[in-house]
């Protein structure tokens, strides 16, 4: 759409839905030229400055671009990771974008006090514990303000779709794959089943957001056992007290003795008891 009806059709809803906030649902808003962007900002500050929020990609991501969102008041950017791994991302999700590209692009948003997510996949064709852990690390050096986690799915027509049945990771008989449930696994790997494939998921945040003298809680809280059940639910409450209360950055006023020793007492707690005559000797 060109600007003049970009304009008229959000005037148009604001009046009539009484609008707050406006999703822009297009994954590329920033490859439009920086011209139009700048008559964009100008036109929709003048005649609707709504609060809103994009996704793009982070090769789109200038500081020209980010200073124009932010003079028309865009509150919230989601940016596509998919993968930490080099190889992956560009042999096989075809993306363009480098590391130097999302770290730039997350740097740029969050020195502009745009609230800041990434869109990261698990369960990708040639997905490993060592994929999983890169994607990880890019979010932690781009210092991502929210990541985000959902599993792949081979959508119909897609290239990603053929090689998935291609290497029998995928069976397109099984009616559960046809769900499209982004939060439970759609490929079988012979590496890793898909209760670890869940823990994962569940735990990828807090190996984001936690500093890594957490990181053998986490790992352990991926089992979904008593244990594993206990120290997941005593780091999500240390992820909302020192992450989430802070808008996202990791603050824990200087309770990390606090926090380490409440995770150790869980560990001691449901620590499996010696052997009786373990105890004896």
């Amino acid at each position: 759409y060109g600007i003049d009806r970009i304009i008229a059709e959000l005037k148009y809803l604001k009046d009539k839905y009484h609008l707050e906030l406006i999703k822009f649902h297009d994954e590329d808003f920033l490859l439009r030229p920086l011209g139009e962007i700048k008559e964009l900002s100008a036109a929709y500050h003048k005649e609707v400055d709504l609060p809103f929020a994009i996704e793009t990609n982070p090769k789109s991501v200038t500081r020209e671009k980010v200073a124009l969102l932010k003079e028309m008041n865009c509150v919230s950017v989601g940016v596509a990771i998919e993968t930490g791994d080099p190889e992956l991302r560009k042999k096989l999700l075809r993306r363009v974008d480098s590391e130097q590209d999302v770290v730039r692009a997350f740097t740029l948003l969050n020195e502009a006090g745009i609230r800041n997510t990434s869109f990261n996949m698990l369960g990708i064709p040639s997905e490993t514990r060592e994929t999983y852990r890169k994607t990880i690390a890019l979010n932690r050096k781009a210092d991502v303000q929210y990541p985000n986690m959902a599993f792949f799915y081979p959508f119909e027509g897609t290239e990603l779709r053929r090689i998935s049945i291609e290497k029998r990771l995928f069976d397109p008989k099984n009616e559960k794959s046809e769900y499209g449930n982004f939060y439970e696994p759609h490929l079988h790997f012979d590496n890793l089943t898909e209760a670890e494939l869940i823990g994962m998921r569940n735990a990828f945040v807090l190996y984001v957001k936690l500093p890594q003298y957490y990181e053998k809680y986490i790992e352990r809280s991926e089992r979904s056992d008593i244990l594993g059940a206990a120290l997941r639910g005593k780091l999500l409450e240390i992820y909302e007290k020192t992450v989430w209360q802070n808008d996202g950055n990791f603050i824990d006023d200087g309770f990390k003795g606090k926090y380490i020793q409440e995770l150790e007492e869980i560990m001691e707690r449901h620590s499996p008891c010696p052997a009786k005559n373990e105890v004896t000797r």
